[in-house]
């Protein structure tokens, strides 16, 4: 009898939980986000890209490494996850990557770029992209862990987890341009989390792979040296924990790059940094954007450096370290951007835009929006040209129908410019949005009676000691 109500009481319990999973609001958030990422998904695919990530894979199942043969041109931390997508693909029977559409030879020709003949199978688009909705998730959630131990909030933590995991640039870079920065973003989010725990070895481990991952984070290495030596300098342990870091960034940037180190080929890992020096940011504003990105470099790290500084002296924002770290962060972010970039770059600021919102002031909205709205329109630029994949192999729809709608698009509309130039207001917008905040700086500094443009950041922050209990448990 007693065995018959344990079984009924364990029943019970498993129930029970399982009925308080399903009403947890951020559960049907992340159903609802990854619904739109599958549909947007199998539908919408940057062919170009996707193109080259075929390539890749080929490669890899022919044997060969990532730079024994022409087609990538990034560090190998992308690559070595474009080689686990081959592998899994071959296990449930993915073996056909793409096809060489005759009907699409003309769209290509016509289309400054944005499309190869190459298309991709939606089997394929689907397996890539995949891993980018789980990156995204597991952003949310640090981004949500963030909120929670700086506010003691969960309503404002849950939202977090919403403006990331909703926000349409979010899930049109991952499902539809299948571009992999998110993964270089959650390692910046983890590096800080560590650093805020002590834990500088792993902090060190994850900056290292973001840096490998996309080279922006690399400009985040003074404010991080900064913080550490602020945090330490009472205690005489900064040197150590600097040790730390560098020891966690120089073991795994040796591990991802032996391959190449053993092969003699480190430089060709690193054969995009330089031609996004020679190119610029892939504006196409020609030899102006070449030397205008390799000055923007410099001067990023100048401002970079001083800002830094700023935080070791304690200048600009009050309050706990660990705040002042976040705001640091997203002040050089925000700086990187005053340069344009391409969107799918501006993941990288927006968790600390969100920050901002949550903790600082709520007029940080309106640039968020801002950001959201320009930057995913920007990414959808080249609109019909998205579904080509589709048309070559859903069977819903050809690529003779897509034709015309696409001939249409690049027909001039006003002033010479088609309905793909106009959809680059977009950017205009996302640019805006970057002026914008250090508008919104400005303006705040005004508010509090003070020189200093990051005084007022701190105002409605409640004591350290009350935000910053070790360990504790995420609700």
């Amino acid at each position: 009898m007693s065995e018959e109500m344990n079984v009924e009481e364990e029943s019970n319990n498993r129930s029970f939980l399982v009925r308080g999973f399903l009403k947890h609001p951020l559960i049907w958030v992340t159903v609802i986000g990854l619904l739109i990422r599958v549909i947007l998904g199998f539908f919408m695919t940057f062919s170009f890209d996707f193109s080259h990530w075929a390539l890749v894979v080929e490669n890899v199942r022919s044997g060969n490494g990532l730079y024994n043969l022409d087609g990538y041109y990034y560090t190998p931390v992308w690559g070595y996850l474009l080689s686990f997508v081959s592998s899994v693909g071959d296990l449930i029977g993915v073996g056909d990557l793409g096809a060489k559409i005759v009907d699409v030879l003309l769209i290509a020709e016509n289309s400054d770029g944005h499309v190869t003949a190459t298309l991709t199978t939606l089997s394929f688009n689907m397996l890539v992209k995949i891993p980018l909705f789980l990156c995204d998730i597991a952003i949310a959630y640090v981004i949500r862990w963030l909120i929670l131990w700086r506010t003691k909030d969960k309503k404002k933590a849950n939202w977090a987890y919403v403006l990331w995991f909703l926000c349409p640039l979010v899930i049109v870079v991952s499902s539809v341009n299948g571009m992999f920065d998110n993964f270089s973003v959650l390692m910046v989010l983890l590096s800080i989390v560590f650093m805020i725990k002590n834990k500088y070895f792993l902090a060190g481990t994850m900056f290292g792979m973001a840096v490998l991952t996309k080279f922006f984070p690399a400009f985040f290495i003074f404010v991080l040296v900064a913080y550490i030596l602020a945090k330490h300098k009472d205690d005489g342990t900064a040197i150590k924990n600097l040790g730390f870091a560098a020891l966690g960034a120089v073991l795994i940037s040796i591990a991802m790059l032996l391959p190449n180190i053993l092969e003699g080929n480190v430089m060709e890992a690193f054969s995009f940094l330089t031609s996004r020096a020679d190119s610029g940011m892939g504006l196409g504003l020609g030899v102006i954007e070449s030397y205008g990105t390799m000055l923007a470099y410099a001067a990023f790290l100048v401002v970079s450096a001083y800002i830094a500084l700023c935080m070791y002296k304690e200048k600009g924002i009050r309050g706990p370290l660990d705040h002042r770290l976040l705001f640091f962060m997203f002040l050089n972010t925000a700086v990187l951007f005053l340069y344009p970039s391409t969107p799918q770059y501006i993941l990288l600021l927006l968790p600390f835009l969100i920050y901002a919102f949550l903790t600082a002031d709520k007029r940080f909205k309106k640039p968020l929006v801002m950001l959201s709205v320009g930057a995913t329109v920007f990414s959808l630029s080249t609109t019909f040209m998205l579904l080509l994949s589709a048309g070559a192999f859903s069977g819903m729809f050809t690529v003779d129908q897509l034709a015309p709608l696409i001939d249409m698009t690049l027909q001039p509309i006003v002033f010479g410019l088609n309905f793909m130039n106009l959809m680059y207001i977009g950017g205009v917008v996302q640019y805006l949005a970057t002026i914008y905040i250090f508008i919104l700086i400005r303006k705040m500094s005004k508010e509090g009676d003070s020189k200093n443009p990051f005084e007022s950041f701190a105002s409605d922050i409640p004591p350290e000691d009350v935000l910053w209990e070790e360990d504790r448990p995420l609700a």
